[in-house]
């Protein structure tokens, strides 16, 4: 019997479905979105300074009573009533459960 000198490949191995891995490729596009200054807007930026604010209860009273000069006899009268802008920021007093707090379109529509 003669000897054989040729070498038998191994079997490949078949590829598991589950172990293979891709990645997928992405490019970056940075956003070039044009804004007309004089457009007004800004609503979430206006709802995270009011509520960055940190307005402690009676704040917006304060303020109410320190915009009304005391000398005058007006004073004496009754104060007027809250404007709708002073309603809303009265919500932001104390410490408010986020989700309870008027949406940012409230702030857009009255500022």
């Amino acid at each position: 019997m003669p000897a054989s000198n040729a070498i038998t490949p191994s079997p490949q191995p078949s590829l598991l479905k589950n172990s293979t891995t891709s990645v997928p490729k992405a490019t970056y596009v940075p956003l070039d979105i044009k804004v007309d200054p004089k457009m007004p807007g800004g609503a979430t930026r206006k709802a995270y300074f009011v509520h960055s604010l940190n307005l402690q209860p009676g704040e917006v009273d304060a303020v109410r009573a320190s915009k009304t000069p005391t000398s005058t006899p007006v004073a004496a009268e009754e104060p007027p009533a809250r404007t709708a802008l002073e309603n809303l920021l009265a919500v932001y007093e104390g410490a408010p459960i986020p989700s309870l707090l008027p949406s940012p379109a409230e702030l857009y529509s009255r500022a």
